[in-house]
This record gives structure tokens, C-alpha cells and sequence, in this order.
């Protein structure tokens, strides 16, 4: 009845505070109802129920869950407080599964500590040390150095309930170590408290002393009740253990009195036990009778066994020697039945661990044998790596190997064809050099050949006429020296085709000009020439090929197109010279030409290489007329300068 009055007052006194809490909307107002509710850890427990209640309700219905695992944690805190460690736990678990949810390194650690410190209380050391371990790596990951001196203070009390105090000491001493010059109260206190615990248990009565007032100090600054009975507690224990128990019941004392400030039920039990105990040992029952009495009282709501069947047994035994001995019975009723009880728990957690050992060890042996299958296959898979990629180089290995042989053959493919090329050229040279030849001897035999034998059979009429014959001689004479006109005439053209004197002394303009000339008169055709911007020399390799190409192709209008117009143009502009022959003759399919088996194509391709020129020839099949565009670059050091003896090799 008296606690549910005390509720009531608390929710009335909270109650305009959760109307303002009910309307927040904002992540920093459900931050300061967090911070609230942590202030009244001790001083108002139930307060802070029910503000980690409401924040839970509220921040479900604004979808803010970090605020809902900060609830859990805090209903945790709770239950922690008043020694129910099972529900503690849980909630502490919750809060841990949701801040894991959401990724939050930030107050991941602080609920694995949490759990952990249920877990020591438990006497489920390995499960604690494990997330005691993992907040400590979170926290260096995330830099939040107080989770992670919080987890090595932990990590140090593990070690201490397992008895290994040498260990533990080390790990406390570290943790002072990072905290001792800290503006951080509440971690110095805590490292205080740790280290003088463990000093406690090496029997280092004086350090442990030292400590414990260096703790009552910082405990005192912070005004933390709870805390200042704490270390009073363990200065009393202290003194217990030097025997000196006078200074340990006015600690037990003091303790006491700090406890009762807040309501501390656990602190209350468990002093009470202490002085209670001190005073049967002092053999002072009848003061130890009411002591044990508010002991009980306090020890009954909290949940916590053992120390309520302490409480019993102790009160069992002072019942007995003050001569209650009914109320001594009904004590160690009480007692035997919490005894059973706690057997058959620590039984059945027993079998309980036993059975977790046991599917540990399964567990164990079952990731054994997967890790054995797990190092075969990747073992495997990695000789399979190796084969493929042997193949792959392989493979490309061979198919560089194709690619160069492919190379290599092109190469040899284009050589041969150039060599062909070459050849055809040559043999081209020299079919047109004989050819040539052969026209020259002609020429010589049909012409100048038979003029020598008309001037000799001219001369020779002189052997038959006398000296008094004058008009006989002197025709004679005059036909003879007409003969001798004809062949000079006949001589002049021989050498034209064979080298034009003009083109040598006086240019590529005038040659063109004469050769003209020469058709003009000795065929039916017109032939215009036209020369514009040509005032200097051109090279005289340049000059000779140019001249070679219009006599070739003059030819072949004048032996195969029946033109009676022939036009050759001869321009030069911005470094390049371009010669254009046109006639009306009839048009034909320019590759009858180009795959002609005559040289005349194979001829002008020669001359057109010695100079790096360019032919384009324009002509249809059925259509009348046709023109030939050359093209030569003048830019110097790429056309050699020779002479058309050392081209032909003539």
C-alpha cells in the first residue's frame, strides 16, 4: 500500500513534466528527458521508471527507436539497481539489439557493458568477457574513450572473479593510469573503487585504505550518496580484515547513513548484514536482533536470494541465542526454503552450463570439420586460379604468338608485293627503253637509213658525169644537199624523243611548247599549250617526269581516242605543280587502263614514284573526252634532282 501511495506521489509530482514530454517532437527535447531520468538513478529509481516508460512511448509514436533503445536502457538501470538481474538483463539486451540495428557505434558500447555487468553478476565470465571485448573495439573504432576504459575496468573485474588478482590488478592500475588527471568524475571514481577492491583481495590493507579515501573524496565532489556509501562499505570491510572493529562498525555506520539518504534498499541489506554480523561475533545479540530485522526488510524486495538467505541465517542464529527460538524457527524455515531453492537454481544453471559446454564443444568441432571442407575447397580453388590463369597466359602467349607470325607474314606479303612492284617497274623501264630502242632503230633504218642511201646513190651519179657537164653536177649538187636538210630534219627529231635539248637548257615551259608545236605540224590534231605561274625552274627530276608523262599519254590520245583537240595546261601554286592533259577523244573505262597489259600505265607510275606525284585520270565508257590531273610537291628535300639517264639507267 505504501508503495503504491509513493507512485502515486511521484506521478503527480511528475505529471506536468510528462504533459510537456508527451507534446515533444524534437531529437534534443527527448535527449533532456534521457539526461533527467539518468540524474534520479538513485535518488528518485522510480521516477526514472516511469520517465524511461513514457520515453519509450513517446519515441515510438515519433519513429525515433534510438530514443526507444535509451528507454530500454534506462528501465534496465532500474531493475539493475533494485539486484533484479534477469530483467535487467533483458532490457539491457533490448536497447543492445536495437542501437546494433540502426548501426549506432555510439551507444552500442555503453548497452554491451551493460549486459556484461549482468553477465559478471551472473557468473557468466566468458559471455561477459566477450562483450566486453567487442564495446572495447567499437569504442577505439569510434574514438569513445570512456566506453573503452569502462570495458578494460570490466575486463579487470573478470579476471578478479576468477580469481587471477595479480591480472585484474594490472588492468585497474592501467585504468587509473588514463583517468587519474581526467575531468571525468565518474570514470576516476569508478577506477578508484576497482583498484582498492583488488588491493583488498591481496590483503594490501594500506593501499587498498589509500585508495578507498582517494574514492570517498571524488565520491563526496560528486555528491553521489550511493557512491560515498559504497566506499565506505569497503573501508569497513577493510577494517574488518585488519580485526579492527571499532573503526569497521563506525564506517558500517556512516555507510549506512549515506544509504538511507536515497532509500538505497541493496546498500541498506547489505550493511545491516554486516553490522548485524560484527555485532554476534562481539557475542552482542539482543542489539544484533533489530539490526538484522530492517535487513530483512530491506532485502526482501529486492529479488536478491542469497543475500536475503544470508539475512535468514544470520537472524536464525540471533533469534536463538536471545531464546526466540519460535521466530528462530520460522528464520530457518525461511532459510532451508531459500537454500532448496537457490540449490536447485545453482543445479539446474549447472546442467545448464554443462549443456552449454557441451553444444559449445559441438559447435566447435562442427566449425572445425566446416573449416577443414572450407580450407580443401579454397585450396582447390586456388589450383584452379592457378590453372586458369596458366591458361589465360597461355593464351595469350599463343595468341601473340599468331598476332607475330600474322605480322611477320603481312610484312613479308607487302615486301614481296613491293619487290614485285619494283620489278614491275623495272621490267616496265625496260620494256620501254627497248621499245624505244627499237623505234629509234626504226626510225634510223626507215629514215635516216634510206636518206643515206638516196645521198649516196646521189653521189655517186658524179663518177658518170664529166667536168664539162656543169648543170648536171650542180644538180647533183642541190639534190644532195636537199637530202642532207632532210636528214638533219630527221636527226633533230630522233633526238627530240630521245632527250628534247629544249627541256635540258631551257625548261620544262619551252619543251612543252615545242612538243606541241611538233604535233601541230606533223598530225591533223590541235594541240594547245597553256602555262601559267611558271617563271622559275623546276627540278630537273620534276621537269624530265612531267615531260615523259604528257609525251606517254599524248601518245596514247593520238594512237587510240581519234581526238582532234588536245589541251595541255601546266600550273604551279603554293609549292605544288599540277599538270592537266585533256583531249575530246572517246572516253573509255579508266580500268582497261590501269590493268592494261601494256607499259604505258606501269611507265607513267614509275615516273610519277621518282617524284612522289599524285595521277588522277577522269573518263567514261561511251562518254567523249577525257583529262589526266598530275600533281607533284615541290617541298624541298623530298624530290631528288637527276637526270632521266641515271632514272632509266640508259
Amino acid at each position: 500500500m505504501k508503495k503504491i501511495v509513493l507512485i502515486l506521489i511521484l506521478v503527480g509530482i511528475l505529471f506536468p513534466y510528462l504533459i510537456s514530454f508527451s507534446q515533444t517532437n524534437t531529437p534534443d527535447d527527448l535527449e533532456k528527458i534521457k539526461l533527467r531520468a539518468e540524474q534520479n538513478y538513485y535518488a528518485q529509481p522510480d521516477s526514472t521508471y516511469i520517465l524511461a516508460d513514457s520515453l519509450i512511448s513517446v519515441s515510438t509514436q515519433l519513429g525515433k527507436n534510438v530514443y526507444v533503445g535509451e528507454g530500454l536502457r534506462l528501465k534496465g538501470v532500474y531493475h539493475q539497481l533494485r539486484a533484479e538481474l534477469d530483467t535487467a538483463f533483458s532490457y539491457f539486451q533490448q536497447a543492445g539489439e536495437i542501437f546494433r540495428s540502426l548501426n549506432d557505434s555510439t551507444r552500442l558500447p555503453r548497452a554491451l557493458l551493460s549486459e556484461a555487468l549482468m553477465d559478471i553478476s551472473l557468473g557468466r565470465y566468458a559471455v561477459a568477457l566477450e562483450k566486453c571485448m567487442e564495446a572495447k573495439s567499437i569504442s577505439e573504432l569510434v574514438k569513445l574513450e570512456p566506453f573503452r576504459l569502462r570495458a578494460i575496468a570490466e575486463i579487470a573485474r573478470i579476471y578478479s572473479f576468477q580469481g587471477n588478482h595479480a591480472k585484474a590488478l594490472e588492468e585497474c592500475q592501467y585504468y587509473y593510469s588514463q583517468v587519474k588527471n581526467s575531468e571525468d568524475l565518474n570514470q576516476l571514481a569508478t577506477s578508484l573503487s576497482y583498484l582498492s577492491v583488488e588491493f583488498m583481495h591481496l590483503k594490501v590493507h594500506d593501499s587498498s585504505l589509500y585508495y578507498l579515501e582517494k574514492n570517498l573524496a571524488v565520491q563526496s565532489e560528486l555528491r553521489n550518496p550511493v557512491g560515498v556509501g559504497a566506499a565506505l562499505q569497503n573501508m569497513a570491510s577493510v577494517y574488518l580484515e585488519m580485526k579492527d572493529t571499532i573503526a569497521s562498525n563506525q564506517k558500517f555506520r556512516e555507510s549506512l547513513v549515506e544509504y538511507r539518504k536515497v532509500g538505497f534498499g541493496q546498500g541498506i541489506a547489505q550493511v545491516q548484514l554486516n553490522i548485524a554480523s560484527s555485532l554476534a561475533r562481539a557475542g552482542k545479540y539482543r542489539e544484533a536482533v533489530p539490526v538484522i530485522e530492517e535487513g530483512v526488510v530491506y532485502a526482501k524486495p529486492l529479488g536478491d536470494l542469497r543475500l536475503l538467505r544470508a539475512q535468514y541465517q544470520l537472524q536464525s542464529e540471533v533469534y536463538e541465542k536471545t531464546g526466540s527460538f519460535r521466530k528462530a524457527l520460522m528464520a530457518h524455515k525461511n532459510y532451508a526454503a531459500l537454500n532448496d531453492s537457490l540449490s536447485n537454481a545453482d543445479k539446474q544453471r549447472t546442467i545448464n552450463e554443462l549443456l552449454t559446454k557441451y553444444e559449445t564443444q559441438e559447435k566447435e568441432q562442427r566449425i572445425e570439420v566446416q573449416n577443414e571442407r572450407l580450407d580443401k575447397q579454397e585450396a582447390e580453388l586456388q589450383r584452379k586460379q592457378v590453372i586458369i590463369v596458366g591458361l589465360i597466359v597461355l593464351s595469350v602467349m599463343v595468341v601473340l604468338l599468331i598476332r607475330i607470325r600474322a605480322s611477320k607474314k603481312q610484312a613479308l606479303i607487302q615486301k614481296e608485293g613491293e619487290l614485285k612492284l619494283r620489278e614491275a617497274e623495272i621490267n616496265a623501264v625496260i620494256n620501254s627503253q627497248e621499245k624505244e630502242r627499237n623505234r629509234f632503230a626504226r626510225d634510223l633504218h626507215d629514215g635516216f637509213g634510206q636518206l643515206i642511201s638516196v645521198l649516196k646513190l646521189n653521189l655517186s651519179q658524179l663518177n658518170e658525169v664529166t667536168n664539162k657537164d656543169v648543170e648536171k653536177r650542180d644538180e647533183i649538187f642541190k639534190n644532195g644537199e636537199s637530202v642532207i636538210n632532210e636528214m638533219y630534219s630527221e636527226l633533230r627529231n630522233i633526238c627530240f624523243d630521245l632527250m628534247p635539248q629544249t627541256l635540258v637548257k631551257r625548261g620544262i615551259t619551252s619543251a612543252l611548247k615545242e612538243f606541241g608545236s611538233r604535233i601541230n605540224q606533223n598530225t591533223k590534231v590541235n594541240c594547245e599549250v597553256l602555262v601559267f605561274d611558271n617563271n622559275e625552274r623546276l627540278p630537273e627530276l620534276v621537269e624530265i617526269s612531267l615531260f615523259r608523262i604528257t609525251q606517254e599519254w599524248v601518245n596514247n590520245v593520238l594512237k587510240y581516242a581519234g581526238a582532234d583537240t588536245i589541251t595541255i595546261q601546266l600550273t604551279r601554286e603554293d609549292g605544288e605543280a599540277t599538270l592537266t592533259i585533256e583531249d575530246n577523244g572517246t572516253g573509255f573505262d579508266s580500268q582497261d587502263f590501269y590493268k592494261g597489259k601494256g607499259n604505258g600505265w606501269r611507265n607513267i607510275q614509275t615516273r610519277l614514284n621518282q617524284v612522289g606525284g599524285e595521277f588522277d585520270l577522269d573518263t567514261r565508257q561511251g562518254v567523249k573526252g577525257s583529262m589526266v590531273t598530275v600533281n607533284v610537291y615541290l617541298k624541298e628535300g623530298i624530290i631528288p634532282i637527276g637526270t632521266d639517264m641515271e632514272m632509266t639507267g640508259s
